[in-house]
C-alpha cells in the first residue's frame, strides 16, 4: 500500500478551501452537490466534482461516485 504524508497545515488549508467553496455555492445557488477537493501537484487546491450523466442527479449518487473514484493526479 502506498503511503504519503501531507503537512497538517496544508490539510487545514484544504478544509478551509472546501468550506469557502461550499459557502460560495450556497450564497450563489442556495445548494450544492457533494464535492471533494485535492491538493494539486503545484501546491494549489482544486474542487473535484462527479458527473453521473444526469441533469439533476441525486446527491447520494454523486457522493458514491466520488467515494469510489481514484484521483491519481491533478495537474498543477
Amino acid at each position: 500500500m502506498n503511503e504519503f504524508s501531507v503537512d497538517p497545515h496544508r490539510l487545514e488549508e484544504l478544509l478551509n478551501y472546501c468550506m469557502d467553496f461550499a459557502k460560495q455555492m450556497l450564497n450563489s445557488y442556495a445548494e450544492f452537490h457533494p464535492f471533494g477537493a485535492a491538493i494539486k501537484a503545484g501546491g494549489g487546491f482544486a474542487a473535484v466534482g462527479g458527473c453521473t450523466g444526469e441533469e439533476h442527479p441525486h446527491s447520494r449518487d454523486v457522493y458514491l461516485l466520488l467515494q469510489n473514484s481514484k484521483v491519481l493526479a491533478i495537474p498543477a
